[in-house]
């Protein structure tokens, strides 16, 4: 059984993307919509085979993402964290920061005058 992408045809001239699912092949797929939204079908795309046993979410590819839905929300929150982490360190301490630029700059100076 296979995941199809049927596009159909609108009057007003927005067409319409439908996902078919469970379907043999592409002219199943087209009838199915056809039937379903009454609207001309103007193309097919196979999106994916589709096993009853492991079928998840459209939105979720387990393919594209070897780790979990948990692990990897786990994982943006912890690069989140450092990244403002990292911007409350340069507000505290942002004048450091200018002192060490201006005197590796005037040491910088200090060498290219010798």
């Amino acid at each position: 059984m296979n995941t199809y992408e049927v596009l159909l045809q609108r009057d007003n001239g927005y067409n319409k993307t439908v996902t078919v699912h469970d379907c043999y092949s592409e002219d199943e797929a087209s009838l199915l919509a056809e039937s379903q939204y009454g609207l001309p079908v103007l193309r097919v795309l196979w999106k994916r085979s589709t096993n009853n046993n492991t079928f998840s979410d459209d939105d979720y590819n387990s393919m594209a993402s070897p780790l979990n839905r948990s692990f990897a929300g786990f994982m943006g929150g912890l690069g989140l964290l450092c990244v403002g982490a990292g911007v409350i360190i340069l507000i505290e301490f942002w004048y450091l920061f200018v002192i060490g630029g201006v005197g590796y700059a005037g040491y910088k100076a200090y060498n290219n005058s010798k």
